[in-house]
This record gives structure tokens, sequence and C-alpha cells, in this order.
């Protein structure tokens, strides 16, 4: 009886292992934290570049996501994309080479937007040190510019949410 107690618990957490070894490969764990504004300022620079969007447009394509989701600036627009970089906002969004999105959990962002009173999300680019964030046509694009010094965060009332990560390298 001793024998096969010690089987079954020695199986039960060699399977324990593997499925959270699984979860570790497949699966980045919670992605964003919300700050104070006054936090955000302090920790990642003061604002470059905003763009504003209803929290309902925001609210309604985070929905759609699974898991993750991926916002990008493309030409004076935020992009909501799903954890396989599909539009969920835009229909005419194509992924180009240079594009950078970044990804954050949807439970994360959900949090933040029910605990938001603004009917307007704040989608801004902060940088360390100056970079030019408008593209060729005039419009605001978040594209590489080869360095790191780009911030991406979403405010709404008194709170900010960051620790996004960016795409590429960390694609899910």
């Amino acid at each position: 009886m001793k024998k096969l107690f010690s089987f079954c618990l020695m199986v039960s957490v060699l399977l324990v292992i593997a499925s959270s070894v699984t979860v570790a490969q497949t699966n980045l764990g919670v992605v964003g934290k919300k700050f104070t504004r006054n936090d955000a300022n302090v920790l990642f620079g003061k604002v470059t570049a905003s763009i504003q969007v209803s929290k309902a447009e925001i609210e309604s394509a985070v929905a759609r996501a699974k898991e993750y989701v991926y916002f990008t600036i493309k030409n004076n627009r935020v992009v909501v994309l799903s954890d396989r970089r599909m539009p969920l906002n835009e229909t005419s969004f194509t992924w180009e080479k240079g594009t950078v999105a970044y990804l954050l959990s949807k439970s994360v962002v959900e949090d933040f937007i029910n605990n938001t009173k603004s009917r307007i999300l704040t989608f801004e680019l902060r940088s360390s040190a100056p970079v030019s964030v408008i593209n060729k046509s005039g419009l605001l694009s978040t594209t590489s510019d080869g360095s790191s010094s780009t911030v991406f965060t979403i405010s709404g009332d008194e709170e900010t949410l960051e620790m996004s990560l960016p795409c590429p390298p960390m694609c899910e």
C-alpha cells in the first residue's frame, strides 16, 4: 500500500511539473502593470506624442481577443491586434516590415478599462531620448528606429498602463 501511494504521489508531482513547463513555454504570463500618472511620468519620461481613442472602441476590440492583445499606431490610428497580430478594430491594417506593436495581457487591459471612468483613453509614446515618431507622410506611427528608447503607455483618468512587451522581438 505504501509503494502504491508513493508511486501515485510521484506520478502526480511529475504531471504537475510537466503541465507547468508546457504552460510556461506557450504563455508569457501576465503582461502589463498600472501606475499612477505621476509615477509613469517619473519612470517612463514625458509624453512625446499621443492619440486619444474612445474607450468603447478599445473595449469592443479587446473583448474579441483571447489571452493577449497587441497595440500599434499606424497613420495616426490606434490598431488593436489579436495574439496572431490580426486587426480587431481596423480592417485595412497590414503588418509591414518595421512595424512595432506592444503586447499586454487581455485581463490587465480589461481591468484598466473597467477602472477608468473617462470615456477616452490616451495612447502615448514616451521617450527618454529624442526620437522621431512621425513617418514620411507626416503621420504618427510606431515603427522601429533601431533603439529601444520609445516607451508605449495607455492612460485613463488617474492611471497609466505600461510594462508591455514590444514586438519584435517579444512576439507571442
